[in-house]
């Protein structure tokens, strides 16, 4: 009986000696795996809702720049009507600046001061708008990819082909003579061939940066990239 009392005790004693860690020893920690999202994080419908959101508002921000980029030079800008790719249509904002004997003239008839390099920086606002925007949300949110934000997702998206779909529809041929990229090259002098590419680098960086966001080098060539097309907005009157 005593034996069979001794083997029980030592073999709670066992028992216990593995359940219990040792000094110093800690608790085991249940892995935290990062939590995968879609690309677009579109499952429900409100998700979508948020998408959309966002997406349109990047779409808006980058129509603002051009607006704001006009009122800055004193100039009023209006809309017309185009053929995005010589089949979508859609709508630009236009200075409504005309050019004679060198000289830019504003759709009442006075001078307007800005001149070429001021037309540049109205064709290209939309685009700086775009870069600011996703770098914003690139910078805050660096593993978006694996966040759920479906607003975050529509407006970096967004930015995205449109700086891809820009200068995609230059480089081919597509674009419409008020398109971003070709009245920027054409008021500035730039080859458009290089605004184009700019503008390709930009979009397609932070896609980049997007889906590979443990890479240490892309968030700096993507930088980099946003501050050389900066760097093209300079006199060159």
């Amino acid at each position: 009986m005593a034996l069979a009392l001794a083997l029980t005790a030592g073999s709670s004693a066992a028992r216990a000696d593995e359940t219990v860690p040792t000094s110093g020893a800690s608790p085991p920690r249940a892995q935290q795996e990062p939590r995968w999202t879609n690309a677009l994080d579109v499952t429900t419908v409100p998700s979508f809702l948020l998408f959309a959101g966002g997406a349109l508002s990047a779409l808006t921000f980058h129509e603002l720049g051009h607006v704001l980029a006009n009122l800055a030079y004193g100039n009023v800008p209006g809309v017309s009507g185009i053929l995005y790719a010589k089949a979508i249509p859609w709508f630009v904002i236009d200075a409504h600046l005309t050019r004679r004997d060198g000289v830019y003239y504003k759709s009442d008839g006075s001078v307007f001061q800005g001149g070429g390099r001021g037309y540049y920086v109205i064709n290209t606002a939309g685009f700086m708008v775009q870069n600011l925007g996703s770098e914003i949300v690139l910078s805050t949110h660096p593993r978006l990819l694996h966040d759920r934000a479906p607003f975050a997702k529509g407006l970096l998206w967004m930015n995205m082909l449109l700086s891809i779909g820009y200068s995609t529809a230059s480089f081919v041929g597509a674009e419409d003579p008020h398109g971003d990229i070709s009245g920027g090259a054409r008021h500035s002098g730039y080859p458009r061939q290089l605004i184009a590419g700019m503008v390709l680098a930009n979009g397609t960086l932070d896609l980049f940066r997007f889906f590979f966001p443990d890479n240490q080098m892309l968030p700096w060539l993507s930088r980099t990239s946003k501050a050389m097309l900066l760097g093209l907005d300079i006199p060159f009157d």
